[in-house]
């Protein structure tokens, strides 16, 4: 399972002062060594072996290998990106995790196309025909290849596409990002005209890229319109409800979005907070700042409940995602910071659903322990209904435990008095943030007689996570971000 792999394949380098922990699974190793593989043969091949680069000079040698080590990154960066692919079945990493890879892909075929621009450079100046060569369409050096000064211009908006590529470009300004990816087109457009022989390693990756772009196109294609909207918290977070009991789903999965009045062309991927057994699909959406899509998706929800007559349109592409089976676990903890309760929402209805129907298998899921952190009481009373009900359900089949942590040091006496989430031994809501290695503890305590592993689910800041991911470790967890 995919949860088991990761955890079988956790790397760990020791320090004086810190620990560092590298996360992968065992088909990602396996992605990994073979890419690492192929680079290394591929660099070998082109540079001592084949015939009519291993007779040039060095420089013109290696500056040659290095063109040649750019196609073969730009023939791999297509395949993590394609949402249905065959990856989760083969390899055991879902989209989500496979992103990095084409970022990691993307980073080390600029370096590349870098080194290969570069090496000419230095063979030009040395034999002082740098600056004809680059600026002249046609030289008597290159007459076979008239395409350097466009290439130039590819490499410049190349590093400009990888610099808006960056986390803090990329969640500071999505669309800047979004739109500027799209140069990849002119990227291997330019690329055939320079390097003809590009073709045989695009081919394939080229198909299959279009091949997920129609399965999307197909199944974001229905014309869904949008039930309800609701406003949290003053406008930090808004409720997209959606009437669709076609769609399937389990239980931690996530969706993209587009909704055309807000932007036609713009996809953004959220968590899935509603249960499969709802009639109803909801996902609720953090405001992330003036001009965002965000903050114009909860614009359009004022102006929506003010005239209910004409409900927006929403498209959905999903779902994603690959949660773990909770129900074969005998402890598990869910871990949530903000808005990353969401996942963990819909798990905890979906196993409320399944002891409410009587279907619930008594071997498994004895304690589940659920620990939300938030800034302030408002987002607890968001999902205080599913933490009452939980309180009711306690005993059944399930001992439940909930750990609500308020970080905001203000007024906090009076946030609990006004908090609507009902008062129960199992339910503690207290200040300050949680020693999570502390929880861990207790939860492995629990679990010292019992054969399977704990399971922990986390979706929250990074920091939480790694804290998290350090935990699990050390105490032996299974562990799903």
């Amino acid at each position: 399972r995919y949860s088991r792999l990761r955890n079988a394949m956790y790397f760990w380098i020791r320090f004086p002062l810190r620990i560092v922990t590298i996360d992968t699974t065992l088909g990602e190793l396996l992605f990994l060594t073979s890419a690492a593989g192929l680079g290394v043969w591929w660099f070998w091949y082109w540079y001592f072996h084949y015939g009519r680069i291993a007779s040039l000079h060095f420089l013109e040698r290696l500056a040659r290998t290095f063109g040649h080590m750019t196609n073969l990154s730009a023939s791999l960066l297509l395949f993590p990106v394609t949402r249905n692919s065959m990856w989760v079945k083969l390899l055991g990493f879902p989209f989500e995790r496979a992103v990095k890879y084409h970022t990691w892909m993307g980073v080390i075929g600029f370096f590349a196309l870098t080194a290969h621009m570069l090496t000419w450079w230095i063979q030009w100046g040395k034999q002082g025909v740098l600056l004809h060569n680059i600026f002249s369409v046609r030289n008597s050096l290159h007459t076979d290849n008239w395409s350097i000064p466009m290439m130039q211009l590819t490499w410049l908006g190349s590093a400009i596409m990888v610099l808006l590529a960056q986390n803090f470009f990329r969640r500071n300004n999505f669309e800047l990002f979004y739109f500027s990816h799209h140069f990849f087109f002119i990227f291997f457009i330019t690329g055939l005209i320079h390097s003809w022989s590009l073709w045989y390693y695009l081919s394939g990756p080229i198909i299959l890229w279009l091949v997920d772009r129609i399965i999307r196109f197909y199944r974001s294609a229905r014309i869904t319109p949008l039930s309800r909207f609701d406003s949290f918290n003053y406008g930090e977070i808004t409720k997209i409800s959606v009437n669709a009991p076609s769609f399937r789903y389990r239980a931690g999965q996530y969706v993209f979005i587009n909704i055309p009045s807000i932007s036609p062309l713009e996809w953004h991927p959220f968590s899935i907070s509603s249960a499969p057994h709802e009639d109803n699909l909801s996902l609720h959406i953090k405001n992330m700042g003036d001009d965002s899509w965000s903050s114009r998706l909860n614009l359009l929800c004022k102006v929506t409940n003010r005239n209910p007559s004409y409900p927006p349109i929403i498209n959905i592409d999903g779902p994603y995602g690959c949660p773990p089976n909770v129900r074969l676990h005998e402890n598990i903890f869910l871990v949530a910071g903000g808005i990353g309760i969401t996942p963990i929402i819909s798990i905890t209805k979906d196993l409320l659903e399944q002891i409410n129907k009587g279907g619930f298998n008594k071997k498994f899921v004895q304690h589940l322990h659920i620990m939300w952190v938030v800034r302030d009481f408002a987002l607890l009373d968001m999902f205080s209904f599913v933490f009452n009900e939980i309180t009711q359900a306690s005993n059944k089949h399930i001992q439940f435990f909930i750990n609500l942590r308020v970080t905001k040091t203000t007024a906090f006496e009076e946030g609990l008095r006004e908090c609507n989430v009902s008062a129960s031994p199992n339910v503690r809501i207290n200040q300050g943030r949680p020693d999570l290695d502390g929880e861990f503890r207790t939860i492995a305590n629990q679990s010292y007689h019992s054969e399977a592993k704990p399971l922990i689910i986390v979706c929250g800041p990074q920091e939480m996570v790694i804290e998290c991911r350090t935990a699990a470790h050390k105490y032996k967890f299974e562990m799903h971000e």
